[in-house]
């Protein structure tokens, strides 16, 4: 059957490789993406100059102005930059981000919004994630 198709004993070993190699990945992924879940909420952490200013949980539409120059906003669990006043605008055009680690940054006006959960930050107060925090 494998001369039929112009395949070699080899050719095939290795594309039954390659597919399982995909199939462990893609396990390992959904895995991971599980256990995030599990392992807190998501939330939408911004910060100005390093410091923290605000947690949005992503499983509530909410927006939140930045120092009157960036306009952030949560929907439909992920977070993206609205507005921004800086100059190239990278900020408003990278999208949507709603995974774990995922970051939106606006170098111009030193703010960074990433998604995490809440037991990945340390010295956050318990307080900080009443959706509502901010400076």
């Amino acid at each position: 059957m494998l001369k039929r198709i112009g395949l070699t004993r080899g050719d095939a070993l290795a594309i039954l490789a390659l597919l399982i190699v995909a199939a462990i990945g893609y396990a390992m992924t959904i895995a991971t993406a599980r256990h995030a879940s599990d392992s807190g909420r998501l939330y939408a952490v911004v910060r100005v100059d390093g410091e923290f200013y605000a947690a949005l949980p992503l499983n509530e539409d909410s927006a939140l102005d930045v120092n009157g120059h960036n306009v952030l906003r949560v929907s439909g669990g992920a977070v993206f930059m609205e507005s921004a006043d800086c100059p190239d605008k990278l900020c408003v055009r990278r999208g949507r981000v709603s995974s774990d680690g995922q970051r939106i940054v606006c170098l111009p006006n030193r703010v960074s919004i990433s998604v995490e959960t809440q037991t990945r930050l340390p010295g956050v107060s318990e307080r900080a994630f009443d959706g509502a925090s901010a400076k």
